[in-house]
């Protein structure tokens, strides 16, 4: 076992070795000039010895290019194999492919790294069904498989993002999650990435749920402390009221309510619609209708979003033997209160007026005899 150091974020991945060549067959890692490297330095791993095939049928330039590999050095006769390691003790390390390879800065990164930490950061991704690769717009993709029971695409799409940005320093600008086994793979099931690549920017594969990327507001929001991502999401909110409304900046102050601003439930409905097309949330419609402040909203907007990463990071929660004995007592204390003539507590709708308009807002009773 031992350890290579990936990334601007220094971060140690520990890596298997294949053990020591067998006798015959000689082993060199080189760099992209052919010159040898030295012990811990990853290079492209050529070979050579009386195992190795002479060439490819009926194709000499092929052949030269992969079959007659010469060193810097002068030594000739070596086969490219296109697998990325480096030597450990004289034990050979294959830590990737080449052409699989993502450079972000300038820094080189494995996609079957990545992979493993965004199929680790949530229990419902399938277990080897990930794909991480840059897209011809340079941006860094990872597409994951859900599991069958899966029901938190947004929750699953934000834990992807922190894991690979915390353990790697890494945007990951696209997710895309598709059904259980239905990434391209080779006949040893092993997961093709220049073809997911392909189907991916040709929308044929089965995708369940696709990010939008990071917007510019996020990565303001994300540079920002946390006073000023209350003013810029103020300013944000403010510039999508003053756009439906018609008006201009300054007639809207922070301190009115949204409910108060005239705009009727469709547009309402519209507000958080492009409200969480720029946010990673899931803002509830009783915000907008309420006597929220357009200063309250950034607040709590604020607060959902430090939540979302707080709970990306953590992962989801699991349920415990305690819980079950929770909704036992629960499901019981139910029971007696009916058998007794009261009833137990219920969630039921209301209507009530605000500001002549009749809105729909779901309060929780607990009736009493």
């Amino acid at each position: 076992m031992t350890t290579q150091v990936l990334g601007e974020a220094g971060r140690e991945v520990a890596r298997v070795a294949c053990g020591l060549p067998v006798d015959g067959c000689e082993v060199r890692v080189v760099d992209e000039r052919g010159r040898t490297c030295p012990a811990g330095h990853v290079g492209e791993i050529w070979v050579r010895g009386e195992h190795v095939a002479a060439g490819y049928w009926n194709d000499p330039a092929a052949t030269r290019e992969t079959f007659g590999a010469v060193t810097a050095e002068g030594e000739g006769g070596f086969l490219r194999t296109g697998d990325l390691g480096y030597l450990d003790d004289d034990e050979l390390v294959v830590s990737g492919r080449i052409k699989d390879l993502i450079i972000v800065r300038g820094a080189n990164y494995y996609p079957n790294d990545i992979e493993a930490t965004a199929t680790d950061s949530h229990a419902q991704l399938a277990a080897g069904g990930c794909a991480a690769f840059v897209d011809a717009d340079e941006r860094l993709c990872v597409v994951a498989e859900l599991r069958k029971d899966a029901t938190q695409p947004l929750a699953i799409e934000a834990a992807i993002e922190a894991a690979v940005s915390e353990t790697y320093g890494l945007q990951v600008e696209r997710v895309a999650l598709v059904k259980e086994r239905t990434l391209p793979r080779t006949s040893s099931g092993k997961i093709q990435r220049s073809e997911t690549r392909r189907a991916l920017a040709a929308d044929e594969l089965h995708v369940v749920h696709v990010s939008a990327g990071a917007t510019e507001l996020q990565r303001l929001l994300e540079a920002a402390d946390e006073n000023d991502g209350q003013e810029i999401l103020g300013g944000f909110l403010l510039g999508l009221l003053a756009e439906q409304l018609g008006l201009p900046l300054h007639r809207l102050s922070r301190r009115k309510s949204v409910a108060a601003l005239g705009l009727d439930s469709l547009a309402l409905v519209q507000l958080k619609d492009r409200i969480e097309a720029e946010l990673p949330i899931e803002l509830p419609a009783e915000l907008l209708f309420a006597e929220t402040t357009i200063a309250t909203l950034a607040s709590e907007i604020a607060k959902r979003l430090s939540r979302a990463r707080s709970g990306a990071r953590r992962g989801p929660r699991r349920r415990t033997r305690g819980d079950s004995r929770r909704r036992l007592r629960r499901r019981s204390c139910g029971r007696s209160s009916s058998a007794s003539g009261t009833r137990p507590p219920t969630t039921r709708g209301c209507w009530r007026a605000s500001r002549g308009r009749s809105i729909w807002r779901r309060c929780a009773r607990a009736s009493r005899s």
